[in-house]
């Protein structure tokens, strides 16, 4: 099954249950993946999460059935899963623009449902390729981030600056193990959670890999590890700036390549390669593996 096919499978899960807590996780079921996975590639296809589309398809719901004048504003708010007239309220005017009482006679903000397709557009080239890698163990610095992409993008930088100003890169670099063969560099690695709603972000590096001759190296005890077994990855090249490149690929990952290819990603963590500080080329690694069908 395609990914076109996918995700309007999940789409049409989500419209079936708009007001369900599990709607998320049950469309994610139907696109054949896991949460975080579905939230990232849905997300930066729409620009808008899973849980935002979900709100405004119950607020124009909500919206038309206020439009025909017969249904009370109680009744609607309880139907599309607001527990009081006040939340319903409050979430309704910052859709619309206007109050619940004031629809019959606004104009008002509707979302229509999403229907996925190939769009073929012109642009620039994403040179990728594809290779086998053994497995590793990253140590370094984690913290904690949701699976929130506008949160990541904002939030990531500004934890590299920290990074460095603590000279903990330093510490970084002194720990890698040159004869791990990959992933090189200073490293930024996404670990999610298996709910796909939370994570960790750790700048590290390679402490070991499963190749001739590599030996672990000792872990600090303010450092934590993670482990990654023996994979495929799709290795894409950032040019330029270091986080604007970054996240620029990371965008055309999710939304075109991926969609277009024939494979589909593994639940591990994505990794970023900051070769060294001179390096106008970084790398980004993503999991993958071959759509079985």
């Amino acid at each position: 099954m395609d990914w076109v096919t996918r995700m309007n499978a999940a789409v049409d899960c989500m419209e079936a249950r708009l007001t369900e807590a599990d709607a998320v996780e049950r469309a994610a079921r139907a696109a054949q993946c896991s949460v975080y996975n579905f939230q990232r590639m849905f997300t930066f296809i729409t620009d808008m999460t899973p849980a935002a589309y979900l709100r405004a398809r119950r607020l124009t719901q909500a919206a038309l059935e206020l439009q025909s004048g017969s249904a009370r504003i109680l009744d609607v708010a309880l139907r599309w899963g607001y527990e009081s007239p006040d939340s319903f309220s409050r979430a309704f005017r910052a859709f619309h623009g206007v109050l619940p009482s004031q629809a019959r006679n606004a104009k008002l903000t509707l979302m229509p449902p999403l229907s996925f397709s190939i769009s073929i557009k012109g642009g620039a080239r994403m040179s990728y390729r594809i290779e086998h890698r053994p497995a590793c163990t990253l140590a370094g610095y984690p913290i904690a981030l949701p699976n929130d992409q506008a949160v990541t993008f904002e939030r990531v930088p500004l934890y590299w600056e920290e990074i460095v100003a603590s000279g903990r890169d330093r510490r970084l670099r002194a720990l890698a193990r040159p004869d791990a063969l990959c992933p090189q560099g200073i490293l930024g690695a996404y670990a999610f959670d298996p709910d796909g709603k939370n994570g960790r972000y750790f700048a590290a590096v390679t402490v070991w890999a499963d190749t001739p001759g590599c030996k672990a190296s000792p872990v600090p005890a303010d450092m934590a590890t993670c482990d990654i077994p023996e994979a495929d990855w799709a290795v894409v090249d950032a040019q330029g700036d270091a986080a604007q490149s970054v996240t620029d690929v990371i965008r055309r990952y999710w939304a075109e390549w991926l969609p277009a290819s024939n494979w589909e990603p593994l639940n591990l963590p994505q990794i970023e390669c900051y070769l060294n500080p001179e390096a106008t080329v970084q790398q980004i690694c993503f999991p993958i593996r071959r759509n079985k069908e």
